[in-house]
């Protein structure tokens, strides 16, 4: 095991920078040739609700944003694409996002030859116990600098190109994901940078930056400082209480940027209704979710070695089988297991194998997401599966005591096989992209019973035809008749084709199939709101209401209503008032649409003053977002000025967006 003072002198000045510099080039460009055809994608999934929509990109100057978005920076980092760009062109965003894939493999490059120059002599085979890092051995062997280098660039190059990497590269909003890799990559290196200085503060100060940022990216950078301190373990000094003392420091430091991770995340270990992950789920427990992980894992897996089929949603099912429970989870432990028993025995390898888990821990742990299984979760922990492989590889070789020449020269092929293979399969991957319809079959093919592939795909249908989109929710539908969803949507299909008896059918069999499926309820609303019932909407939103009584949507819808009829016998304004007051708010996030309502609603009790306030606020907030109802926000606040209450027409079918049934 290196000493401290080995550390320091690992890198001598004799020792040549041309080399790395050349490969880190070779390593950048090799990457963007096999991104490139990436560019030209559209946006896709929720790309559409985070990049395409009115929302949070459209506030970059609104640092108040800051205080309620769990990854800040990362967001930051969409909205100056979308201030640069002027707009929505996905290129410019993947683009961004490759510069940030490239800035992470050069990271693990650095961080890789590093490490590997730490072993102490004669740990690597084919050095002599007495042999100096900056000495190249006299019996033609490669000297650990020339090793180190070139196994680095292996890593790197297997990692960069690797086929599971585009789901955090490629889909656009899977930025958060690579950014929080970069950041972590980074933390690691600036602490190896630091114990390798005389003067290591100003390095640790940037490892405690770059973890603070990932804190601001992702939640997974919390693992980080147990990651730091497992490597400065396995690498640095040799013991627990050596790390500690030396820098102990630095580990109270990465602790504030762990520290804001579980204050910001607080929410996730309540109720977690309608929200991502936490041990409130609606839909799944936290046994559930554990019990279906092993699969998932191993899944993982072997997608780092066989990348045949590539999913983007796969709506992995909770497991059931008790053999595939427990049997799967048998060979889980034993991972682990040998993990943790090599850390002991053998820290290098432990290093990789727990660094492997503890990544993986925050979504393939004990804490429910609403997606048992995504490829982008494997972007950061497909570096230790990729490094422990190169060095197996490496070290078959020197098992078969082949000359030093044949070595070099079948590594070099290996290489290059294993790297255009995976480049190949990255190219076609990110071909699949470019076909919105091509990428949601292929979700439909690996799992038929999961129905949100079949929605997108049905609305991308409906983009181009919809007598199309429609056959295809009944085709769907034929098979599985239960899905409400698919019912809701299915009338908005036809509503949008102005068949208004086969809207209200399909709303009305959602209704009765799942009554508590809110959506059916506030659908039918709009569908009669739009026909001139304003009593029959009220009616359905009631409905909706008795199943499901605190729904802010539906009691907003309700307000709207009870504000805007244009029939006198529904419209009560107070009664629009007293369920507004009621209605909570976060302190810290501004609702526009209940600002629309509430300006309306004190219009219609002739509080004028009041109305132009909070019509007022909402025209801000639409601005601060580059809403495009802007303008219509401005006429209501002139029409409040001019003392004149809000009124629906006939055909107005909305509050807000509108688009609430059609939310994934």
């Amino acid at each position: 095991m290196s000493t401290e003072s080995d550390v320091q002198a690992i890198v001598s000045p004799g020792v040549s920078v041309r080399r790395p510099i050349k490969l880190a080039a070779l390593l950048a460009a090799i990457t963007c040739v096999v991104y490139v055809n990436s560019l030209a994608a559209q946006f896709l999934f929720d790309d559409l609700l985070f990049v395409g929509k009115d929302g949070i990109i459209r506030k970059m100057w609104d640092w108040d944003s800051w205080r309620y978005l769990h990854r800040a920076f990362a967001t930051w980092t969409l909205q100056w694409n979308y201030e640069l760009g002027r707009g929505f062109y996905p290129w410019q965003y993947r683009l961004t996002n490759v510069v940030i894939h490239i800035a992470a493999g050069l990271t693990l490059f650095g961080l890789v030859r590093r490490t590997l120059m730490l072993a102490a002599p004669g740990k690597l085979r084919g050095l002599t116990p007495t042999a100096r890092q900056d000495e190249a051995p006299t019996d033609g062997r490669m000297s650990i600098q020339d090793r180190a280098d070139w196994l680095a660039a292996a890593v790197a190059i297997l990692w960069l190109v690797h086929p599971l990497q585009t789901q955090a590269v490629t889909y656009v909003v899977q930025r958060y994901e690579s950014l929080m890799g970069l950041f972590f990559l980074l933390t690691l290196y600036f602490t190896v940078r630091g114990a390798q200085s005389n003067k290591p503060r100003d390095w640790y100060i940037a490892a405690f930056v770059a973890c603070m940022l990932g804190a601001l990216s992702k939640e997974v950078i919390a693992v980080c400082p147990l990651v730091v301190l497992l490597y400065d373990r396995a690498f640095l000094t040799g013991s627990w209480r050596e790390a500690w003392r030396r820098r102990w420091p630095l580990y109270a430091a990465l602790a504030l940027p762990a520290a804001l991770v579980l204050f910001a995340s607080r929410e996730a270990f309540g109720s977690a209704r309608d929200k991502s992950a936490g041990f409130g789920m609606e839909h799944i427990s936290a046994w559930e979710y554990l019990r279906s992980q092993p699969g998932v894992i191993l899944h993982y897996l072997r997608l780092s070695f066989w990348p045949d089929q590539l999913i983007l949603d796969y709506g992995w099912p909770v497991e059931q089988s008790p053999l595939a429970i427990y049997g799967l989870g048998a060979v889980i432990v034993l991972l682990v297991g040998l993990s943790l028993w090599a850390t002991w025995r053998h820290p290098m390898l432990g290093f990789l194998g727990l660094a492997f888990f503890l990544i993986l821990a925050p979504t393939s742990s004990i804490l429910p997401i609403k997606d048992l299984a995504f490829e982008h979760r494997m972007y950061l922990p497909l570096a230790a599966v990729v490094v422990l492989t190169v060095l197996a590889v490496e070290q078959l070789m020197v098992w078969l005591r082949l000359p030093e020449s044949v070595r070099g020269h079948a590594a070099l092929v290996l290489i290059a096989v294993a790297a255009g293979s995976l480049s190949l399969r990255t190219m076609l991957r990110n071909r699949d992209y470019h076909d919105s319809i091509a990428i949601w079959k292929q979700c439909i093919e690996n799992n038929p019973a999961h129905p949100r592939p079949y929605r997108i795909l049905a609305d991308v249908y409906a983009k181009q035809d919809a007598d199309v989109a429609i056959k295809f929710y009944k085709e769907a539908l034929a098979k599985y008749p239960d899905w409400g969803w698919m019912w809701i949507d299915l009338g908005n299909a036809q509503f949008k084709r102005n068949n208004i008896p086969a809207a209200t059918q399909a709303y009305e069999h959602a209704a009765r199939i799942m009554p508590d499926l809110i959506e059916s309820h506030l659908n039918l609303s709009r569908l009669r709101m739009r026909q001139g019932d304003y009593a029959g909407a009220v009616a359905a939103v009631q409905q909706g209401l008795a199943q499901v009584p605190d729904d802010a949507t539906a009691l907003k819808q309700l307000a709207w209503l009870l504000t805007t009829s244009a029939d006198g016998q529904v419209r009560d304004g107070k009664k629009a008032l007293a369920i507004l007051v009621k209605l909570p708010q976060e302190p810290d996030r501004i609702d526009i649409q209940y600002l629309e309502v509430l300006s309306a609603a004190h219009a219609e009790v002739g509080d004028f003053d009041q109305a132009v306030i909070f019509a007022e606020q909402a025209l801000d907030e639409a601005r601060k977002i580059k809403s495009r109802r802007v303008e219509e926000f401005a006429e209501r606040v002139e029409m409040f000025r001019a003392k004149q209450p809000m009124r629906m027409k006939v055909d107005s079918s909305r509050i807000g967006s509108g688009k609430t049934a059609q939310a994934l």
